[in-house]
């Protein structure tokens, strides 16, 4: 589990005590602002985490394609190689 999740579920089972305003209102602009606060910190993190997942993904296509045009030469004059030993035979 990562440490975010645990602190996520640290913060919900915590009781605290209510933050009030001193006419002693319920302060929403401070829950709103922490729960604003939350949502940035989860976004970043998710985002951070598919741009790594995207990143891998690429850097495998680009192997494969540099190893495939690395091959590619060497197979195309195995097959001539190849064609021109079959054409050699045939005469």
């Amino acid at each position: 589990m990562s440490t975010h999740f645990i602190q996520a579920e640290q913060l919900m089972a915590e009781h605290h005590n209510v933050r009030r305003l001193p006419d002693g209102s319920i302060d929403f602009y401070f829950y709103r602002r922490r729960a604003a606060r939350q949502r940035r910190l989860i976004k970043r993190l998710m985002i951070g985490r598919s741009l790594a997942l995207i990143g891998r993904g690429l850097e495998a296509a680009a192997i494969a394609i540099g190893s495939y045009r690395l091959v590619l030469p060497a197979l195309r004059s195995t097959e001539r190689a190849s064609s021109s030993a079959c054409s050699s035979h045939r005469a």
